[in-house]
């Protein structure tokens, strides 16, 4: 280890998070405080470790469960959503409560592409993967560049059959069509073995019985959570809640953003097999036949969607 490393090290462990140590950071070189954070979040490890791509439902539960732990312990929403934090202790009786740190996942937009993926980051680590059907991934994230990044200005039909694989990582574009989407499932499935254990939960299941899968995830995580508490983390998640607060811009959460235009909004449409509407016959077809190659058979379920007579038949933007 070098001896900058090593400073890092002592810095990291000596430093809790906390309002100190976010006031000093500010004064430090951006290259320094990336590699702080990566470090920072490599010894203080969560009890689990919820990633998933883009547009796939993790602010919805995201915001489920920082209700959860709102209700728990004695932080502000804002703050747990911003996930400053190391530990949670519960304010009854101090007892320690486990939690969950949501990403899209250390270097994501680097192993989508053709860098390696960064095992030593996850190593004996609880994953929970959180998928979504890839064909509304794909039309969620048009949406999202278009109308909230701006990164993208043709119609759907173009962003489907953009090849972003000679652009930078860091590049929106990088990620347009479906191969990304599917190389990134495919891509925590491959590492499965060195992961102290893997929990797949589908967009789709949580939609259709959002009380047994968020208490999935709980149990997952270690997490001993009353009926009560689940159901009022449901309640307060819904689509209409989380569209107030994202236009009435109540949270400097950054996963709210709002914005002039609802077609770039996270609280978009929160629609199952929503692709239907926008995804015209040739487009579909072709998707499908990416999917049925390319995808892991371990998820079969998003595979060979029939077409179907409420597919629009030209092409969307």
């Amino acid at each position: 280890m070098t001896t900058t490393n090593s400073w890092l090290v002592i810095f990291v462990v000596i430093f809790p998070f906390g309002t100190f140590d976010n006031q000093l950071l500010k004064f430090l070189p951006q290259s320094i405080k990336q590699r702080l954070g990566v470090l920072r979040e490599r010894f203080s490890r969560p009890d689990a470790y919820v990633v998933s791509y883009p547009k796939s439902g993790r602010t919805w539960l995201q915001m489920m469960l920082a209700r959860i732990y709102q209700r728990q312990v004695d932080l502000p929403l804002d703050e747990l959503l911003q996930q400053s934090h190391r530990c949670l202790v519960r304010s009854v009786d101090g007892a320690s409560v486990p939690f969950a740190r949501f990403s899209h996942g250390y270097r994501y937009k680097y192993f989508c592409q053709s860098e390696a993926f960064p095992s030593w980051f996850y190593q004996g680590s609880k994953i929970v993967l959180l998928m979504r059907d890839p064909r509304d991934t794909l039309v969620s994230y048009y949406y999202w560049q278009k109308y909230n990044f701006c990164s993208f200005d043709g119609t759907l039909h173009d962003f489907i059959h953009t090849c972003g694989d000679d652009r930078h990582p860091e590049d929106h574009q990088a990620r347009c069509g479906i191969k990304p989407i599917l190389k990134y499932y495919n891509t925590w499935l491959a590492h499965e073995p060195e992961f102290d254990d893997l929990l797949i939960l589908h967009y789709e299941d949580l939609r259709m019985d959002p009380v047994k899968h968020l208490r999935r995830l709980l149990d997952f995580t270690g997490h001993n959570v009353s009926d009560e508490l689940i159901a009022d983390a449901i309640e307060f998640a819904s689509f209409d809640n989380m569209r107030k607060m994202e236009v009435d811009r109540q949270l400097t959460w950054s996963a709210l953003p709002g914005g002039n235009d609802v077609r770039g909004f996270k609280t978009r449409r929160a629609k199952v097999k929503g692709f239907r509407d926008e995804l015209n016959a040739d487009d579909l077809a072709m998707i499908n036949e990416t999917i049925d190659e390319e995808l892991n058979s371990r998820f079969s379920r998003y595979c060979s969607e029939p077409m179907v007579a409420d597919t629009v038949s030209r092409k969307a933007g």
